[in-house]
């Protein structure tokens, strides 16, 4: 207990390289000496002496003083010390800014409930310094994590986030998506409208977070009713699509795949895609596994599915192949047929499909009954590998 005092003296290191190293090792033996039953007395002796006080020492002191509480056990962090940790959040310094974010990834729950706190704490995710908004949005993850059930959204917060969408500058915009997915279910419905304007945001990068954003809430059927209009304006795009919306639809279909429901509403929009055939490659895999997951996969694909493999591009193959793999049974049902317009194909396709049959021999059995003719087809096949992983099938169905 009487080595906490001088250990923290060393936080005043200062002139050199080596000065660093001696901060680190004072504050990695102090989280030694906290793991061990001192937690409470470093926490005091930092809080007490001053060390948390920015008119008292420069920057790294301070910077330090705030890394040890951030690595002691939370519960020994005392309301005294968070305050102390909390009116450092617009120091000076953004090396102490960034650790006092840090600090409230693990131990800010009550902050959040206390409306000016969680404001200014909100605040740092429109900061001109891309790593204290990187710290931010970390520390928001963090903090989601350690509170059980819904958060509420304070009315400080939802001002906030009402400034941030009608911001000029794309990183606030991306700041209210960060609130959204962070407050959860019930603030996103009711600022289903907020999330409608990012949905249509001219930065490309803001309206693939909010897609990605919703992943964990559009389950919610009330959530899902009300943004399903800006969904539809999204996949029914008439206009010639740039690179940048492409990604945006493929994200909105990864979006609308994470829930059964759902993808069951938009199938017809993923057949569009999928039998589109000037339609983006990477489009087309979101669409072929939001089908799979609803079986939705049917004769009227074969041609689509197989035109996807027809690539000289080794990569976006392999990418295929893996999709193809995920899809799972309603694709090997497809399979055979899709033989029948593998056409100069590389032997190395062919192979990699038969493949995807094994691990649903039993599933498919009856219905490759029904595609005798075409597993006979395949018998003639030039490559022998082919040939004889059909003549396995045959000897399956008969």
């Amino acid at each position: 207990k009487e080595h906490i005092k001088p250990l923290c003296e060393l936080f005043k290191a200062s002139g050199d390289l080596q000065s660093c190293y001696i901060r680190s090792a004072a504050v990695s033996t102090l989280a030694c000496m906290s793991r061990r039953g001192l937690a409470d007395n470093v926490v005091d002796i930092v809080s007490s002496q001053g060390y948390l006080i920015a008119s008292n020492h420069p920057y790294y002191v301070v910077e330090a003083a705030v890394r040890i509480l951030s690595i002691v056990p939370p519960e020994s962090v005392t309301p005294q010390a968070k305050q102390q940790i909390f009116d450092l959040l617009n120091h000076r310094s953004h090396r102490v800014t960034v650790a006092v974010i840090d600090a409230f990834g693990f131990f800010g729950e009550q902050m959040i409930t206390n409306d000016a706190h969680m404001k200014q704490f909100a605040y740092c995710l429109r900061h001109p310094d891309s790593e204290i908004r990187s710290a931010t949005q970390n520390a928001l993850e963090r903090l989601k994590k350690r509170v059980d059930g819904e958060i509420s959204l304070t009315t400080g917060v939802e001002s906030l986030l009402v400034g941030f969408v009608s911001s000029q500058e794309y990183f606030e915009r991306l700041a209210a998506v960060h609130l959204l997915k962070f407050y959860g279910t019930r603030a996103m419905i009711k600022n289903h409208e907020i999330i409608s304007v990012l949905l249509v945001d001219p930065t490309p990068c803001v309206r693939i977070e909010i897609l990605r954003a919703l992943r964990d809430f559009i389950a919610d059927s009330e959530l899902y009713k009300l943004l399903s209009p800006a969904f539809v304006d999204i996949m029914e795009q008439k206009e010639v699509r740039g690179i940048a919306d492409n990604q945006v639809l493929r994200e909105t279909y990864r979006l609308l795949r994470c829930d059964s429901d759902v993808a069951s509403d938009v199938a017809k929009y993923a057949q569009q895609s999928l039998n589109l055939y000037f339609e983006d490659i990477q489009v087309k895999k979101q669409a072929v596994l939001l089908l799979a997951l609803i079986d939705d996969l049917g004769n009227d694909n074969v041609q689509s599915l197989v035109d996807m493999l027809k690539t000289n591009d080794a990569k976006i193959l392999t990418e295929v192949a893996n999709v193809f793999a995920r899809a799972g049974l309603p694709l090997v049902r497809l399979i055979p047929k899709m033989f029948g317009y593998l056409k100069g194909e590389h032997p190395t396709v062919k192979r990699k499909l038969l493949r995807f049959v094994a691990p649903f021999k039993e599933q498919v059995k009856d219905e490759y009954v029904q595609l005798y003719h075409h597993i006979i087809t395949m018998t003639t096949d030039t490559d022998s590998i082919v040939r004889k992983k059909a003549a396995e099938l045959l000897t399956m169905v008969a």
